[in-house]
């Protein structure tokens, strides 16, 4: 599509019908960036995501109508703001309207790693407090993200960070005890996933918070990078050492367990060894979201008040965040 077109399909003097207070989408001019386009009226640039219609005859994906739902529920300076839906005339040109962002977190450490840069300490510190406080968020209102991970963490040049792509987002129904596994990147994937376990809860979003945490003091070096849930299994033991009934007492219950048993040997947590340039108190921190027992790991609250946040580096609103320079 050429710039200058609406995100829509060329379409001539085709009309537009919008879902609740939305503006049409072809006030919307699309740019050369993927999903950036600029707001004719405003002259604000924008992400659009555009909805996947799988087979127009089973109407709006019930996902897409889930993700709404929650993303109009949820209102949080680190969590991503939901403008609008757009709808245009035929039933698969449906757009979701947001802030525009210039990067992923993902992209950032990827970009300063090419020039042989990395993360601060105070960034990572700055980044993992407002991840935290958008999880704790999300959890005191009974919602479980289950797809975080670092290319769904949004950056601005200001240093504004966002939690973003709610696609599998999910409400805590207390009569709901059977979730899905197949959510959560692999290498993000909580244990009691990973082994087949349909009434996770909270738990195991603060266990891809570690994840990234983990990852993100490892200079963007994955700290689970697993090729198949076995081979996760694995590298999750030989960083934390393999569960049993004292530190997971349900995991003896799994059919899988035995089989587990036999694939691995390191029975010690080895992340104060892997981890052991950084304080104690980052240590602690990273430790207590790693744990195999999803009843024993940290909350997103208790997190909050690590003595991780309150020891040297400090960040604060003021200081420009080392990275903005690399966002141009």
């Amino acid at each position: 599509m050429e710039s200058g077109q609406s995100p829509e399909e060329n379409q001539g003097d085709e009309k537009y019908i919008l879902l609740g207070n939305t503006k049409c989408v072809a006030e919307y001019e699309k740019i050369k960036v993927i999903g950036e386009a600029k707001n004719r009226k405003d002259g604000k640039y924008y992400a659009l995501k555009k909805i996947r219609m799988a087979n127009e005859t089973d109407g709006f994906p019930i996902t897409s109508l889930r993700e709404i739902k929650l993303l109009q529920k949820l209102s949080h300076p680190n969590i991503i703001d939901l403008k609008e839906v757009s709808v245009g005339y035929k039933q698969e040109n449906v757009f979701l309207v947001f802030d525009y962002y210039d990067t992923d977190l993902a992209n950032l450490v990827d970009s300063l790693a090419v020039v042989n840069k990395s993360l601060s300490l105070s960034d990572i510190k700055m980044i993992m407090e407002k991840l935290l406080l958008a999880v704790e968020y999300m959890h005191r209102n009974e919602i479980m993200h289950r797809d975080l991970k670092i290319s769904n963490i949004l950056v601005n040049k200001k240093g504004d960070i966002r939690v973003a792509d709610f696609g599998l987002a999910r409400e805590m129904a207390p009569d709901y005890d059977h979730f899905t596994k197949k959510v959560v990147t692999l290498w993000y994937r909580a244990p009691e996933i990973l082994l087949g376990c349909h009434d996770y809860s909270t738990p195991s979003d603060i266990w891809a918070l570690g994840c990234i945490f983990g990852e993100l003091l490892c200079n963007g070096k994955p700290l689970f990078p697993g090729s198949s849930e076995i081979d996760q299994f694995q590298k999750i033991c030989n960083l934390i050492g393999k569960p049993n009934k004292h530190i997971w007492p349900d995991y003896v219950d799994m059919e899988v367990s035995a089989k587990l048993d036999s694939l691995v040997e390191n029975e010690y947590n080895d992340i104060p060894i892997k981890f052991k340039k950084f304080s104690p108190a980052a240590v602690k921190l990273l430790e207590d979201m790693l744990v195999w027992d999803p009843l024993k790991r940290i909350t997103a609250e208790e997190a909050l008040q690590s003595d991780f946040f309150n020891e040297p580096p400090f960040w604060t609103e003021s200081r420009k965040m080392s990275f903005l320079n690399e966002l141009g």
